[in-house]
């Protein structure tokens, strides 16, 4: 949506939002993959299949930035080469933060976001390329339905589980469900540095950065169940865990090239995604394949 103001002599086009863009991007690893928009966010939208998902349930079905209720305007988005982890590119939007007028392009906003033993990481880096120092308000929104993966795609059950009370601590929440076998399943997020205010339903930020100064916050998602595999690490601990597996799981395939450098990218690309599909078990190496209504069966996918 789009806005002209008339500011002295000249005209100015107020930039609030940009084009819904229709692609998701798909991380996996093991049990766990989640499925984003082109923003970095987890959408109640389109076929409703948003989310992040562990062992057929889905544990996070939101998961919004926002600077004063307004998603940022995207730059562009990517998986690496090797389906390890995703990269968006954001800018502000314009925005009012209290009586002061935040124009966009003054906050470059860099996502990095991975899947490494049942916990998706990510930071958010936050750059300021204006010339005055500013003082940033934004939120961090979020929701929890463990939906299975059968009413994902749309099956109708005779009855749920409940969801728990949501528990706030000072610098993390807990998003729990009942179900009907008796579990208890978590949705534990964490946020490093500390928010200001942390809610049932999104958590408070306000960053101060003086020109070019840039600020890193850290959002760790885990899946928690009885049975579910802890990892205790950080995110540059995990990170370089999850580069290792994808390395030992390369290892094991056969290198094909050829002549053609069009055609090595798509040997490449397809390479990628049959190892993202691969998961490790008890018995070995095992393919799980996934179809739209879970995951697509490529990581960037229309």
């Amino acid at each position: 949506m789009q806005e002209v103001i008339q500011i002295e002599d000249q005209y100015y086009i107020l930039a609030t939002s940009d084009r819904a863009a229709d692609r998701t991007r798909v991380l996996k690893e093991g049990e766990t993959f989640a499925i984003f928009d082109c923003h970095g966010d987890i959408q109640p939208l389109g076929l409703g299949e948003q989310g992040i998902f562990h062992e057929g349930t889905r544990f996070l079905s939101k998961l919004e930035l926002r600077f004063a209720g307004i998603r940022p305007l995207l730059l562009g988005s990517t998986i690496n080469k090797q389906n390890e982890f995703l990269s968006v590119d954001l800018m502000n939007p314009d925005f009012m933060a209290g009586d002061l007028q935040i124009r966009r392009d003054s906050i470059h906003i860099y996502r990095t976001k991975f899947i490494w033993k049942g916990k998706c990481f990510e930071q958010l880096r936050m750059t300021n390329f204006s010339l005055e120092p500013l003082s940033i308000p934004f939120t961090i929104q979020f929701a929890a339905d463990f939906a299975d993966i059968f009413e994902v795609r749309g099956n109708k059950r005779k009855e749920r589980g409940r969801l728990l009370p949501v528990v706030p601590e000072a610098s993390a929440v807990n998003l729990s469900y009942r179900g009907l076998d008796g579990q208890t399943r978590t949705t534990r997020l964490d946020f490093s540095p500390t928010p200001l205010k942390v809610g049932e339903d999104e958590v408070h930020y306000r960053v101060s950065l003086e020109p070019k100064e840039s600020v890193c916050i850290q959002v760790t998602v885990s899946c928690e169940c009885r049975e579910c595999e802890r990892f205790a690490g950080t995110f540059e601990e995990a990170f370089q865990e999850a580069a290792v597996n994808i390395a030992d799981l390369k290892a094991g395939y056969c290198e094909i090239s050829t002549d053609n450098e069009h055609f090595n990218l798509l040997l490449g690309r397809s390479q990628s995604d049959l190892l993202m599909m691969t998961s490790k078990t008890p018995h070995g190496i095992y393919p799980m394949p996934v179809s739209r209504g879970s995951a697509p069966l490529s990581a960037e996918t229309a």
